[in-house]
């Protein structure tokens, strides 16, 4: 269970779908008491480009970025997950670089996303660069400058 590979916009709506139920329980609040996970997922294989980490025929990585500003502006990471059976391994940060990547790519000044303050993913957002935004009921705006090189946007030792 150590081998997985990457890919972008392979999966489909059943596969996005198996996955975020595998994952529900892992989000600080259940991805199902938020949103239909059917839907959720139907809404991200039409819209989102989606950075993948598949073993075999299973999903068991998923970063989700909506680049469809007009003004390039701010692309948005909507969902990064990995299965619970394949945490700790670096899937989620290689899925998150390939998805600040490609908004890098695509011409974005921008990456946001919003996250409970106490999830535990906080650690990695601010690892690679992110910074507080605006705080709200529900969570926080982290927002990473895709301008800046990575050495000048990390912490230094």
């Amino acid at each position: 269970m150590s081998e997985y590979v990457l890919t972008r916009n392979r999966s489909r709506t059943g596969d996005v779908s198996r996955h975020l139920a595998a994952c529900d329980g892992t989000f600080r609040t259940p991805l199902s008491t938020r949103v239909s996970i059917e839907d959720y997922a139907a809404r991200l294989v039409d819209r989102a480009e989606r950075a993948e980490a598949w073993s075999g025929a299973d999903l068991i990585g998923l970063a989700a970025l909506y680049c469809n500003a007009e003004d390039r502006q701010t692309a948005f990471l909507s969902n990064l997950s990995v299965v619970p059976a394949w945490t700790k391994k670096g899937i989620g940060r290689r899925l998150l670089i390939e998805a600040l990547e490609h908004a890098r790519a695509s011409g974005f000044a921008r990456l946001a996303l919003s996250v409970a303050p106490d999830a535990h993913a906080v650690g990695l957002y601010r690892s690679v660069g992110f910074r507080d935004g605006d705080r709200g009921s529900d969570g926080i705006e982290l927002l990473l400058d895709l301008r800046t090189p990575p050495s000048e946007r990390l912490p230094q030792p």
